[in-house]
């Protein structure tokens, strides 16, 4: 895990998110990464296409909205800490958006709660 310089942690809105966050701030304590960058991935829907096209700025007002929940949830765990941090948000699906972040950001480390 030295070499894991910059990670990538998974937030999805629900109770594990703040296990998840109290892991993340306590083996960045230990680790000292570069870098973390926390997403939240909201699937894509079901919506017929005629709505998606009538409602794309309500959805990106939404994006918004979830990364400044994302913001201030990160916050609270990470206030005193040195070490930088980025929210990203995005829309798709969850596995492929986190695998093309980890692979954008040569991230190291992911962690991730677990549903069933």
């Amino acid at each position: 895990m030295k070499d894991s310089k910059i990670w990538v942690v998974t937030i999805d809105f629900t109770s594990i998110d703040h296990d998840i966050l109290k892991y993340a701030k306590y083996l960045s304590s230990i680790y000292k990464p570069k870098k973390i960058n926390f997403v939240h991935i909201q699937k894509e829907s079901d919506i017929p296409a005629y709505y998606r096209e009538e409602f794309e700025g309500l959805k990106d007002a939404l994006l918004i909205d979830e990364k400044l929940k994302l913001e201030h949830r990160v916050k609270k765990y990470f206030t005193d800490n040195s070490i930088p941090f980025e929210c990203h948000i995005s829309s798709g699906l969850p596995f492929q958006e986190v695998i093309n972040l980890v692979v954008r950001e040569f991230a190291g480390l992911v962690i991730a709660g677990r549903k069933k």
